[in-house]
């Protein structure tokens, strides 16, 4: 690689889909320059490799660099590393654990999608940025926890990750997108943060309980309709916008908030004009507004919390 016209350092290269090659110890220098990157698909198709050992100097992992090594087991990711390209180990399907070190800044979009047999993901405090796809159809993954460092979870990142049943989210994610966790189908509680703003549409799929944190502002459309087993859910005062169909079969609606201040919502209707189903439920008395005291008789109806249980006046 040439900084200013001087090269700085080296690029790793392949021979593209190198049917025997077993083992790959990548040399931490070449010419006495550092070797800092795995180049863009360096070792992808490699079927029958097993074995890749990647030295502290490299700092950037290529798009496809690893992609379809279907017999790679295990890989450890050097703290040196920042960022990791799209597809890097995609289809890397014998793949179990993988840890992302704290020097990492973004996972690429796809980079480990189709990795079938992860069972553990480590996601390091330091990363910002989980990209589109990022995870999807790591069908025996059961747990995740996203670090507060995490700014922006990718559409789709989690999709398909059939056995998923725990989905931490920290503090400090802002960014939901569409469709994260589609075809989740073993995902049914979920605590979002407050710290996240915007929930991307059809973001989740089977909930059966749901926390919003207090400061989420906007929820999608259809960001939570086709959680068909959710019978109740609380709204935080923070919230500004609710998409088309966020909701689908709610009984109850506890907002947290005023009367004056639930007139802030946007509540969108249906793409023809009429009223979403979440607009019914609404308008068929399934609201509650929040009051510590006991309110008097004035038409509307009020929830509170004792013990950190919501009880109904």
């Amino acid at each position: 690689m040439i900084e200013n016209n001087e090269i700085v350092g080296y690029e790793v290269y392949g021979s593209h889909g190198d049917p025997d090659l077993e083992t790959v110890i990548i040399p931490e220098k070449y010419k006495d320059l550092p070797v800092i990157k795995i180049s863009n698909v360096a070792f992808s198709g490699y079927s029958n490799l097993t074995s890749v050992t990647i030295p502290d100097s490299v700092v950037s992992i290529g798009e496809l660099a690893f992609s379809g090594c279907s017999s790679l087991t295990s890989i450890t990711i050097p703290d040196s590393v920042v960022s990791i390209g799209e597809c890097a180990f995609s289809g890397c399907s014998s793949l179990t654990s993988i840890t992302i070190p704290n020097s990492v800044v973004s996972i690429g979009n796809s980079a480990f999608d189709e990795c079938s047999s992860l069972t553990n993901i480590t996601i390091s405090d330091g990363v910002t940025i989980i990209g589109d796809y990022a995870f999807e159809d790591c069908s025996s993954l059961t747990s995740i926890i996203i670090p507060g460092s995490v700014v922006s979870i990718g559409e789709r990142a989690f999709s398909g990750c059939s056995n998923l049943t725990v989905l931490t989210l920290s503090h400090g994610v802002t960014i939901i997108g569409k469709e994260v966790c589609l075809n989740c189908d073993n995902l049914t509680n979920l605590t979002v943060p407050g710290s996240v703003v915007s929930i991307g549409e059809y973001a989740f799929h089977n909930l059966r309980s749901l926390v919003i944190g207090h400061g989420v502002r906007s929820i999608d459309a259809h960001a939570f309709g086709s959680c068909h087993s959710l019978e109740s859910i609380i709204i935080p005062s923070t919230m500004r916008s609710i998409g088309e169909s966020a909701f689908n079969g709610i009984n109850k609606v506890y907002y947290a908030g005023t009367i004056e201040s639930w007139s802030l919502i946007d509540i969108a209707q249906n793409s023809d004009g009429s009223d979403s189903e979440f607009e019914e439920y609404i308008a068929n008395g399934a609201l509650y507004y929040y009051s510590e005291a006991e309110p008097s008789d004035d038409g509307y109806q009020y929830w509170h919390y004792v013990n950190g249980t919501v009880v109904e006046w």
